[in-house]
């Protein structure tokens, strides 16, 4: 579902940028992978790979190493539009079935990589006494709310 969001996340920043701005055709699509990798990865951080995530400081390094793995993944996925738009027949040469098709190129490599290079465990160690506090912040918050482990006063069990 992520990526049905991170797709139409692209087509809308695409369809804007040519039509609002008068970008061109590929720099509008540049400019929606862009968009687009900086949503999924927000998705994927929250839903998909929700444990694995980064913390602290952590994250803008998490980013960083998402786009990157995911570029390869946006060079196939605009490859593949370029490709398609500037030397493929009709109807295969059209903006919005060359998106569809750069999308799909780019699916495999993008969850490919993000699963074996970004998102592999928190990165940002906790030390002894962050840990203590954690345990002491859960321990008081369970007894505040009759037992229930998943209601804590700040709405954050990963905390």
């Amino acid at each position: 579902m992520k990526r049905l969001w991170g797709a139409l996340t692209r087509l809308s920043v695409l369809r804007f940028a040519m039509i609002g701005t008068g970008a061109s055709r590929d720099a509008a699509r540049l400019i929606a992978w862009f968009c687009a990798a900086t949503f999924t990865w927000l998705g994927n951080r929250y839903f998909t790979f929700a444990k694995q995530r980064a913390r602290g400081s952590a994250i803008f390094q998490e980013w960083l190493r998402f786009l990157g793995a995911n570029s390869i993944g946006g060079v196939a996925n605009v490859g593949t539009f370029f490709l398609l738009t500037h030397f493929a027949s009709p109807p295969f040469n059209g903006t919005n079935l060359a998106f569809v098709c750069g999308v799909l190129v780019g699916l495999v490599f993008n969850f490919t990589l993000s699963k074996k290079l970004v998102f592999k465990g928190p990165l940002c160690a906790l030390s002894p006494a962050t840990k203590r506090l954690r345990k002491a912040f859960r321990r008081d918050n369970k007894k505040r709310r009759g037992g229930n482990p998943r209601l804590y006063s700040f709405g954050s069990p990963t905390l």
